[in-house]
């Protein structure tokens, strides 16, 4: 597991001085003008990502199996919307026994999509292969993430929401913000200052989803990692 520090940030923030906090990595709360904000810790155990482009008129299917005991895996398939970020397309939970299961059609353009496991609690981690059109692509691929509900923090609507490493930490954690238990209202990997990962509170969270990314690039035309989702949304915008 990955420890994590989490902030809440109100406010307009200018974005050299907040990399200079991180830079830092300071867990004190720091007082600047018009800024408020809120810390939360905990550990970020590893989720899985995929990036994927299916081409147009194609239906592509994804699964986990082979799950260790005590797993139980939540599949998410979010699309991307054209303008830096994802938007959420399916999701499967106990397709079978525990496992998961998407068959995706694409009738738009070819488009690229985020492939997301995760488990379903934090007492449901694991490890899992994972299937893509029936082929291997993931052994042993992990089974975790931090989900978290919202009354666990203070936020508001327009409110920042990072995740940032502490000492020791190899990268910032995926954020996402859920409506509910299986449905994913926006999600930030490393798009901001630091490596960092950034997305704006709508206010309506029911859950927060926190994990360290395990990334593979089997099925992909992307050529880093360092992904932009939404960054450039103005403070208080929320993407449904």
């Amino acid at each position: 597991m990955h420890n994590l520090c989490t902030r809440f940030v109100t406010g307009e923030l200018n974005i050299h001085r907040w990399s200079l906090i991180l830079l830092a990595l300071s867990l004190t709360l720091v007082s600047l003008p018009a800024v408020a904000y809120r810390a939360y810790m905990g550990n970020a155990s590893a989720v899985y990502i995929e990036y994927v482009t299916i081409p147009q008129y194609s239906t592509f299917t994804f699964e986990t199996t082979s799950l260790s005991s005590g797993a139980d895996t939540v599949m998410h398939l979010l699309r991307d919307n054209g303008t830096g970020g994802f938007v959420q397309v399916a999701v499967n939970d106990d397709y079978y026994g525990l496992a998961s299961r998407i068959s995706y059609y694409n009738g738009a353009a070819t488009t690229d999509f985020v492939l997301l496991v995760r488990a379903y609690d934090l007492n449901s981690s694991g490890t899992c292969d994972v299937l893509v059109n029936s082929v291997l692509h993931q052994i042993a691929g992990p089974v975790g993430g931090w989900l978290q509900t919202s009354s666990y923090v203070t936020f508001s609507q327009g409110d920042q929401i990072r995740t940032m490493h502490l000492p020791g930490g190899s990268v910032a954690p995926m954020v996402a913000t859920m409506t509910d238990r299986f449905t994913i209202s926006d999600m930030a990997l490393n798009n901001a200052a630091g490596g960092t990962s950034l997305l704006y509170a709508g206010g309506y969270e029911q859950y927060f989803l926190i994990g360290t990314p395990y990334v593979s690039l089997i099925v992909s035309k992307r050529r880093n990692l360092d992904i932009e989702f939404g960054s450039q949304r103005p403070s208080g915008s929320v993407r449904g």
